[in-house]
């Protein structure tokens, strides 16, 4: 087949391709129910190869041969999307779990990779036929559930997340018991949303009882265990706990190096984390450092254009910053505007946070009408989409209040900075570490004012 270039070899052991030529005439020498036959054999190979990575969580390579697997699976796509009866029918097909399954990991690939749309699409058929035939509280409509609310969650729609989970945790919990495995996963999931929402109060508190449930249960070495113990140091990070948070995600960073490897996801993100921490430590040169390995390693493993390559550039940003090296922190931030408004869409959290972060970085190099313009654009987005309590929201006022100073427009910076202030203290508490500074900032302007 080789001499009649009927199939192409290639570098990757193992791989193959045919020519669309080729591909194209066999289609059409299918029948309607072949060519329906080999697309489900495709998606249960597709299934398989999923299947076998997902418990491997130690091998880095899944995400690389994920990639190079997706540009099928979106054929696969294409073909059910096209295929206007493919969920009606199956209902009385005799392997039923077996299809649901497969397409159900073939979704994964799609979120695991950021196609989060292609996921939630599928995840909703998926949801809706098992629904139809075995019920709300069968697993794998509990569990497809869960996987759409995560993918909620990823495009900063957080308010639908929250109404998904908080449905799978409580149906777990009455089914499954309250330390089941797949309750306690509905649990930590739940608290990702709190801590997207700023609730962080909320987000500890579950967080601390998946912990220490794992811990007896599973062990602290699993990677579950592990998971909770990084978003728990992720929430201290936020609540100004800079301490507890970095001893805790030292030592999953340590533990994820060991057991994962240097270059997995996880052990990035954690890393990813510990630089912010050392960034609000005011330790500069060594988040420096660690931002611009995590990116290094992200684009490598995942892609330029990858969810995580993208946040970590975003932590780079604020590091280069603080460091005053504004315009590599401009180059950065501009392509995060363009790059998150292009994949998530004008309205998604991380745009718009991005925005705010070139709108300082325009107020530090002395463009105040840019910064102004900017921050006046994203404000109102930000209000809508987070609402204007959420800790990014009162943050992005505050940054408005520095510009308005840097203007001279003492009376109006003073009035933006009070209203900063006051939401803080309602979202954080008084003591709230970044509150105080706000306050101490504002007493100054006052003095200055007299």
């Amino acid at each position: 087949m080789r001499s009649y270039s009927l199939v192409r070899l290639h570098s990757t052991k193992g791989s193959f391709s045919i020519p669309p030529a080729i591909h194209a005439w066999l289609s059409l020498r299918l029948s309607i129910e072949r060519r329906e036959e080999k697309l489900w054999d495709a998606i249960q190979l597709i299934g398989q190869f999923v299947s076998s990575n997902d418990n491997d969580l130690g091998d880095a390579n899944i995400w690389t041969s994920e990639m190079q697997a997706l540009v099928h699976i979106e054929t696969c796509w294409l073909h059910i999307q096209a295929h206007t009866e493919f969920f009606s029918s199956l209902g009385a097909k005799n392997n039923f779990d077996s299809r649901m399954e497969a397409l159900g990991r073939m979704a994964g690939m799609f979120q695991r990779q950021g196609k989060w749309r292609h996921a939630e699409e599928l995840y909703m058929k998926v949801i809706d036929t098992v629904k139809a035939v075995h019920g709300l509280e069968h697993p794998r409509a509990l569990t497809n559930m869960n996987n759409l609310a995560k993918t909620y969650w990823s495009q900063g729609q957080y308010q639908e997340a929250e109404r998904l989970q908080v449905l799978v945790m409580e149906t777990r919990k009455r089914v499954l018991g309250t330390e089941h495995a797949h309750t306690l996963t509905s649990m930590n999931n739940l608290a990702s949303t709190y801590w997207s929402q700023g609730r962080w109060a909320e987000a500890e508190k579950l967080e601390i009882y998946v912990m220490k449930t794992r811990k007896d249960v599973l062990g602290e070495d699993d990677p579950c265990t592990l998971t909770t113990m990084h978003n728990l140091a992720s929430t201290h990070w936020s609540q100004g706990k800079l301490s507890e948070a970095e001893d805790l995600e030292a030592n999953v960073m340590i533990k994820r190096k060991i057991i994962l490897g240097e270059e997995h996801p996880h052990t990035l993100t954690s890393i990813h984390t510990l630089a912010g921490i050392y960034a609000d430590l005011g330790r500069w040169k060594k988040a420096e450092e660690l931002g611009v390995h995590v990116v290094k390693g992200f684009e490598k493993v995942l892609g330029k254009d990858h969810h995580s390559t993208l946040t970590s550039i975003q932590n780079l940003v604020s590091v280069y910053t603080h460091l005053s090296q504004w315009e590599k922190a401009e180059v950065l931030g501009v392509q995060l505007i363009e790059k998150f408004g292009r994949i998530l869409g004008q309205q998604h959290p991380d745009t718009l946070t991005s925005g705010i972060a070139v709108a300082w970085i325009y107020h530090q190099q002395g463009r105040l009408k840019e910064a102004e313009d900017l921050a006046m654009h994203v404000i109102p987005q930000m209000n809508q989409v987070l609402g204007p309590d959420h800790p990014y929201s009162v943050n992005s006022i505050a940054n408005l209040a520095y510009i308005y100073k840097a203007q001279d427009r003492l009376h109006l910076a003073i009035h933006t900075m009070t209203k900063a202030t006051a939401l803080f203290s309602r979202k954080l508490g008084e003591k709230h570490p970044y509150k105080l500074r706000l306050v101490r900032i504002k007493l100054c302007w006052n003095g200055r004012d007299k």
